[in-house]
């Protein structure tokens, strides 16, 4: 067995100057040992980032599947609500519902922006939803408004038989969307976890 010899130029017969030996030897290894630990740091950080995304978009994606089928509770009670309104307008001239005019969005709109990339399909889809919401929560508002207005209008004026057919004009189109919303709920959960 051959002892542990520090030098080990000295096996190899060549005679090396004091500051290769001592100076730049220990000072190629050290960088050397520096370079592979920044790289191990680097990937290590690079997989760490991508696991962690990978499970923000995965507890996004449930959170998401559970707000909308609350959203789509909501809207199922505003779609039954307006047909009733529409259905109780039309016939006996009845008085306008108020609705609710915020929708549920808290998951999407507070956890969207811990999502390190939107480039998915089914996330995308998910912004194109909640962006198009807007549409249903103006109707709503819109349709608030005029019920406020007709109630206060006294009934058997013109104001208020313009008021009533505005409000019809509001909940037909309010109950399109409403119907157009639910069945991109719908398809739009089957696809999520």
């Amino acid at each position: 067995m051959i002892p542990f010899v520090p030098n080990l130029w000295f096996y190899s017969g060549m005679a090396w100057p004091w500051y290769l030996d001592k100076l730049a030897l220990p000072a190629f290894f050290i960088l050397l040992g520096a370079l592979v630990g920044a790289i191990v740091g680097f990937l290590s950080g690079r997989v760490k980032d991508f696991l962690d995304a990978k499970k923000t978009k995965s507890a996004f994606l449930k959170g998401i599947s559970f707000e909308l089928g609350a959203l789509e509770e909501q809207l199922n009670a505003s779609l039954q609500e307006t047909h009733q309104s529409l259905n109780r307008m039309q016939t006996q001239g009845g008085a306008a519902p108020i609705l609710v005019g915020v929708l549920r969005t808290t998951v999407f709109s507070s956890q969207l922006g811990r999502l390190r990339d939107l480039n998915d399909s089914i996330l995308m889809e998910i912004v194109k939803l909640y962006s198009d919401l807007g549409m249903v929560e103006g109707l709503l508002n819109q349709q608030n408004k005029c019920g406020n207005e007709l109630l206060r209008v006294p009934s058997g004026s013109q104001t208020h038989a313009q008021l009533s057919e505005a409000m019809v004009s509001i909940l037909r189109v309010l109950s399109e969307h409403l119907t157009g919303f639910l069945s991109r709920i719908s398809v739009l959960r089957s696809k999520l976890p």
